[in-house]
């Protein structure tokens, strides 16, 4: 079930934003970057279930911006997404495409497999970060 301001307010997305970060492979795993790489600071920001959007990856840039650490958002779904036409899931359809995301790419078991490797590759990628903490966004809170 989502939210009502996520199914009626619409994202801000800053016209012709241009993405202050870059991608890289960390831990087997397409990684966004942004920030500071000599940070002590370090950010893993888990996104929902529709990837690599702009506005989540804006707000990675405006985080880390914002308290000079140094931001990454794994891509945990191997580059599958979920359209935003499923939802809300209110038809049989929806429900269908929805439950095998879930249970496919969007597998909790599944993503927390893939952090020992993502862990490991950060901290040999960013020496400098002493601090890390997690947070996510609607499904990646269920993972962060």
């Amino acid at each position: 079930m989502t939210c009502e301001a996520c199914r009626t307010i619409a994202p801000f997305v800053a016209k012709d934003y241009e993405l202050a970060g870059t991608y890289e492979t960390i831990g087997n795993v397409r990684t966004y970057v942004t920030g500071s790489k000599t940070a002590t600071a370090g950010i893993v920001d888990i996104f929902d279930v529709f990837g690599f959007s702009t506005q989540t990856l804006q707000g990675a840039d405006i985080l880390a911006s914002e308290t000079n650490s140094l931001v990454v958002v794994p891509d945990l779904f191997d580059g599958q997404t979920l359209s935003h036409d499923c939802i809300p899931p209110d038809t049989d359809e929806k429900k269908e495409t929805l439950s095998k995301f879930l249970g496919g790419p969007a597998s909790v078991s599944r993503v927390v497999g893939l952090f020992p490797s993502m862990v490991e590759g950060y901290q040999e990628g960013f020496p400098a970060v002493k601090k890390w903490a997690a947070f996510g966004l609607c499904w990646g809170g269920k993972v962060g």
